[in-house]
């Protein structure tokens, strides 16, 4: 039965026309590749218009790929996005190099051009074989919400599909977020996050959204956070803490993972430049504090529910920046500041061995005690090889 998104995401998302792909059994149809003119990540760090070989994108007047499906605010069908195929519109120029002749279609070279380090990356990894490829991708998504339609994306576990908002900046000079290297990986991790972790709480029982996960939260104006001395610690059970815990840690490994990808410290910041300062990973950590530490600062009175909600939903990221940023800094003690491929793909493997273990914890726990803030951290370095340990990364 088709629907609208709107009628499926409640009050959430709405979307409009789409691009339908079908999939290839490989990812690459042959090794013959295809320069397209694209905006691409310099040494630098800022993204300039470079010629970018493109080999999986076996259909460029639909914008077919076998690793995405490329939709333009699109229906929802049979609990997967749907609409008419896209049209991709390229010039040819006398070298060969085709050049997009519309945001669409320039959007839609460079998903592909990065969906194709993704999964080399992912493959490289080992961490291909959990996912579904193609992934869906929806491009100019319309929302309902009245305090966000713009600049956000999100990912739905359930339809295993990115919804990426129409970009707005009055100062023209940020990055559109289809077109950010570190804002796709970001939302990619949130598939393998939720393979690994949240499809497996969920098939043992246990109560997780597996819905949406955003790349930004607005900050909220209304709630200010009052350490009052003697303040009681909020009376909030495990599961609720848990949630919290687990999305936090959801989204700054999904930073983490963007960084290893990208090597971009401040791919939210290019893009959507009043998080720049709260997001970026080359600031120093801070310490997470133990669970009751932290619940009163994430759990606190609020004058309506929806301040309460918005101000939670902020402290993900807050939560979040600092798993980012220790793993980011025990990467560097390890293997220096600009790791290799090799080492990149070496941290990536004890992350994800990491994953499968804490899913095994957080089944056993969640319901019954507080997961330990830190138990995430000391998996990933349980599982990095003791060779690449020093008494500088272990401090």
């Amino acid at each position: 039965m088709k629907q609208s998104l709107k009628q499926i995401l409640s009050s959430q998302l709405i979307l409009i026309p789409a691009i339908f792909l079908a999939a290839c059994s490989s990812p690459f149809n042959s090794d013959k590749s295809t320069e397209y003119q694209i905006p691409w990540q310099s040494e630098n760090g800022k993204y300039e218009l470079q010629n970018v070989s493109i080999k999986s994108l076996s259909d460029p007047e639909t914008l077919s790929s076998p690793l995405v499906r490329l939709f333009v605010t699109p229906a929802e069908e049979n609990g997967s996005l749907a609409g008419p195929m896209a049209i991709g519109r390229f010039m040819t120029s006398t070298k060969g190099v085709r050049i997009p002749l519309d945001f669409v279609s320039l959007q839609g070279a460079s998903i592909h051009a990065h969906f194709e380090r993704v999964y080399e990356f992912d493959r490289a990894v080992g961490v291909d074989r959990y996912l579904t490829w193609p992934i869906q991708i929806s491009i100019e998504t319309e929302i309902l919400s009245k305090q966000e339609q713009t600049n956000n994306a999100y990912f739905d576990g359930v339809r295993n599909a990115i919804l990426i908002l129409p970009y707005k900046d009055d100062t023209r000079e940020g990055l559109p977020l289809s077109l950010n290297g570190g804002v796709l990986s970001h939302e990619h991790f949130h598939s393998i996050f939720d393979k690994l972790v949240m499809k497996r709480l969920s098939s043992a029982g246990l109560k997780v959204d597996r819905h949406i996960s955003e790349l930004a939260a607005l900050e909220p104006v209304e709630v200010s956070i009052e350490n009052k001395p003697g303040k009681t610690e909020p009376k909030v059970d495990s599961v609720e803490f848990n949630d919290f815990l687990v999305r936090a840690m959801n989204e700054g490994l999904a930073d983490y993972w963007a960084w290893l990808q990208s090597n971009d410290t401040d791919f939210v910041g290019r893009s959507i430049s009043g998080l720049r300062e709260c997001r970026r990973l080359d600031k120093m950590f801070s310490h997470l504090p133990s669970a009751s530490s932290l619940k009163p600062q994430v759990f606190i009175d609020a004058a309506t529910r929806e301040s309460e909600k918005l101000h939670v939903s902020w402290m993900h990221y807050q939560v979040g920046a600092q798993y980012a940023r220790f793993f980011r800094e025990i990467s560097i003690a390890i293997h220096g500041e600009k790791p290799g491929f090799i080492e990149r793909v070496e941290l990536a493997q004890s992350l994800v061995a990491a994953l499968h273990e804490f899913s095994q914890v957080a089944i056993q726990k969640y319901a019954s005690e507080d997961i330990a803030t830190d138990k995430i951290a000391d998996l990933f370095v349980k599982n990095i090889s003791p060779s690449r340990l020093s008494k500088k990364s272990c401090e």
